[in-house]
C-alpha cells in the first residue's frame, strides 16, 4: 500500500473516530493497526491527530545539554555587574545548567 493511499485512509480513520463510540472506536484502531502496522497506543495518538508522523520531536534523550565555554564568559561577565545577592542566586542557577 503506497503511502499516499494510507494517508488518505488515516484522513478518513481520523474524521470518523471523533464521534463514535468505544465500541467503534476499538473497532477502527484495529483497523489501524491492521493497516500500518503501529502499535494500539501510537495509532490512538494518529487518530487523535496529536502526533506527526517525522518522528519523535520531544525532549532528546541522554545527557542534559551543558552549555560551552562562550556561554559561561558572557554568564561570567554578566555576574560581574549584578549586586551581589543576585550574583549569589544566579551562581546555584548556574549550577544546575
Amino acid at each position: 500500500m503506497s503511502e499516499n493511499v494510507k494517508n488518505d485512509l488515516l484522513q478518513k480513520l481520523q474524521k470518523q473516530y471523533m464521534n463514535r463510540n468505544r465500541e467503534v472506536k476499538s473497532i477502527l484502531i484495529d483497523t489501524m493497526v491492521d493497516v500500518h502496522g503501529y502499535n494500539r497506543k501510537y495509532a490512538i495518538k494518529m487518530l487523535r491527530g496529536k502526533t506527526n508522523r517525522v518522528g519523535n520531536l520531544g525532549l532528546p534523550k541522554g545527557h542534559p545539554i551543558r552549555y560551552g565555554a562562550q556561554v559561561v564568559d558572557v554568564l561570567g561577565s554578566c555576574l560581574d555587574m549584578i549586586d551581589w545577592k543576585i550574583r549569589l542566586l544566579l551562581k546555584r542557577l548556574i549550577f544546575f545548567m
